[in-house]
This record gives C-alpha cells, structure tokens and sequence, in this order.
C-alpha cells in the first residue's frame, strides 16, 4: 500500500482504502476526495478513485481521474489501460483504442 503523508493525505488515503476493503465505494470516495483536495498532484490518488469510479459503473467520472492521473504521470500505464478499459465499457471503441 502507497501512504501518502503531506498534508494529511495519508490518513484520508489509508482511510478510503480501509473502506475500500469494505466495498464502501461512497466513503471511499469522500475520503479519496478529500486527499486530492489536500494533495491535487498525487495521480495515484486520482488513479486509485477513478478505479472505484469505474467498479460503480460511473465510467465517466473514472475517465476523468485515469485522465487526470496521466496528465500528472505521463508514463503512468495502468491509468492508460483503465481509462481504456472505461471507454469500452461505454462502447467507445475509438477513445479505447
């Protein structure tokens, strides 16, 4: 597990992950948010909410984050094959590819 300690990030991180563990997908959120808020420049953070985004078949939102993780880490794969894997789910062939 990623710990994120600036800003208090870490325990809103650690938190949602204990929820995600639970499968409480909207407290995981809340507190995934609210380490974003503290900390807007942790792509993980944004990868790791997109992910839940997309098992609550809010494809949308989860391309959102896997866009906005990308953006921070350019090389960050598994937000590319995600995002992808999102678009599909939305029958959009030509933004997966």
């Amino acid at each position: 597990m990623v710990t994120h300690k600036h800003n208090g990030t870490e325990s809103y991180y650690n938190r949602g992950n204990a929820y995600r563990d639970k499968v409480d997908f909207d407290q995981v959120i809340v507190d995934y948010t609210k380490a974003i808020e503290l900390k807007p420049n942790n792509a993980e953070v944004y990868y790791d909410r997109g992910e839940v985004y997309r098992k609550k078949g809010e494809y949308g939102k989860a391309i959102e984050d896997f866009t906005e993780a990308i953006k921070l880490i350019p090389s960050f794969i598994d937000a590319y094959f995600e995002r992808a894997m999102a678009y599909l789910r939305m029958d959009k062939l030509e933004s997966a590819i």
